[in-house]
């Protein structure tokens, strides 16, 4: 297709160099379009292969990928079409009231699913789910390493009894604030992480992301669920 703008991506198949705004800046447009990705739908899981597709496509109208970096972008438009749904709720949901409150740019939402997606933030499953306490990410990792019948991956035992040890002596580590510590249990028993990549957390965000300016702002940004 003619016209499109070539992306570069490194190693963990991140966007890189002068056109990663451009493309981070689309890939927040199109997760507020609700004709391409509906609000209403509960989890990204629950999101339609078609409409997921449709999104894809837009992508690839304005940009030229590499074969094998849709999987990351998807993740990024998984984060993004989240972090939308968690800034209406967080400005204009009010739990005790039956008001359904609109935002006030009426191009960014399609009515239905607007009053839909109001709805499900009331409901039991939503409610139940949002007050779930999060996993730290040494039992994040323990989850990763242990096979559904309760063996464990090759070659972990050493470092689960560890942290299991550390856990014990320091167990006010082992919680939401250890997504963004840097010295948190799984980083004491596993050691310093490698250029690029934090672990459990997924290609991003990167240690200089999490660990730099506007820290924050990161942690708030890593607590959001829907």
């Amino acid at each position: 297709m003619e016209g499109r703008v070539l992306v570069k991506q490194n190693e963990y198949k991140q966007v890189i160099r002068k056109n990663a705004c451009k493309c981070a800046k689309l890939l927040g447009i199109i997760t507020k379009v609700g004709t391409l990705l509906p609000i209403d739908v509960f989890t990204w899981k629950k999101m339609s292969e078609s409409d997921k597709e449709d999104a894809w496509s837009t992508l690839l109208e304005k940009f030229d990928f590499p074969i094998d970096g849709k999987d990351w972008l998807m993740s990024q438009l998984n984060e993004k079409w989240k972090y939308h749904k968690y800034k209406r709720r967080r400005k204009y949901f009010n739990e005790t009231s039956d008001e359904v409150i609109f935002p006030p740019q009426p191009n960014e939402i399609v009515e239905p699913q607007y009053i839909n997606l109001w709805n499900c933030w009331k409901t039991d499953e939503f409610q139940e789910e949002n007050t779930r306490k999060p996993l730290g990410r040494d039992e994040l990792w323990i989850m990763t390493r242990t096979h559904s019948d309760r063996s464990l991956v090759k070659d972990s035992s050493d470092a689960i009894t560890k942290i299991r040890e550390l856990q014990k002596t320091q167990p006010m580590e082992s919680s939401q604030c250890s997504l963004t510590s840097k010295d948190d249990i799984l980083t004491k028993a596993l050691g310093p992480y490698k250029h690029g990549r934090v672990r459990c957390l997924g290609p991003d965000p990167t240690p200089s992301y999490l660990w730099g300016k506007n820290l924050v702002v990161r942690q708030i940004s890593l607590s959001v669920r829907h």
